[in-house]
């Protein structure tokens, strides 16, 4: 049984909605941020850099996002979420999975905790901006990815690929220049929002499902 630490609308959403699309025998535990409880000692035995989320593996943690997705994919092949080797839709893949981890996700960071990212202490709202700026570029990059009509980022097959993006994508409701006015990805979440692995996942979480 898999283990799953986790926040409501964190970065243990996808890793969370993944889970029950795969049918897996897991738990929840849920952190209290606010009670700093990612900080403590016995959850940095588990993630020295105090990061969320952290799946417990046969008793054995992994962090980071997009690897306890690519992981749990591979864990589970019967669940199709991700190309068998040598294929090309598996270059796809995997070239999406970094994209969305090192370039979409790694750059939102700024956006949400922008004071981490200058010593300035005025410098803050410009930090906010540029990376909302950014991340804008990069949804415009997805948006373009579906002017082809595929309704996942491969094309007509569901992948582990699509429910990192559609956390991530939620996550831009708090931008300024709506992601709305990129109908395709809109498209995509009202897709992704009707599969029951991500409603019940907001259900669980006690999160609303609002995207724009």
């Amino acid at each position: 049984m898999y283990e799953l630490y986790l926040a409501p609308s964190t970065a243990g959403f996808a890793p969370h909605a993944l889970l029950r699309e795969i049918g897996a025998d897991f738990s929840l535990r849920f952190l209290d941020v606010e009670a700093a409880e990612h900080k403590r000692p016995e959850y940095l035995r588990l993630n020295p850099l105090g990061k969320i989320p952290v799946l417990l593996v046969d008793g054995r943690p992994v962090a980071e996002t997009g690897a306890i997705l690519m992981l749990l994919a591979e864990r589970h092949p019967d669940a199709a979420l991700a190309p068998a080797v040598n294929t090309a839709a598996r270059q796809d893949y995997l070239q999406w999975m970094l994209f969305l981890a090192n370039t979409l996700h790694a750059g939102l960071i700024p956006y949400f905790y922008p004071a981490r990212y200058t010593a300035d202490p005025e410098g803050a709202d410009g930090v906010k901006r540029g990376a909302e700026r950014l991340a804008g570029q990069w949804f415009a990059h997805v948006e373009e990815a579906f002017s082809d009509g595929r309704p996942y980022l491969l094309g007509e097959t569901l992948s582990a690929a699509d429910f990192y993006l559609f956390m991530l994508a939620r996550w831009g409701r708090h931008f300024e220049a709506k992601l709305s006015s990129q109908p395709r990805l809109g498209e995509f979440m009202q897709r992704m929002f009707t599969r029951p692995s991500i409603r019940d996942a907001f259900a669980a979480e006690g999160t609303t499902e609002n995207f724009f």
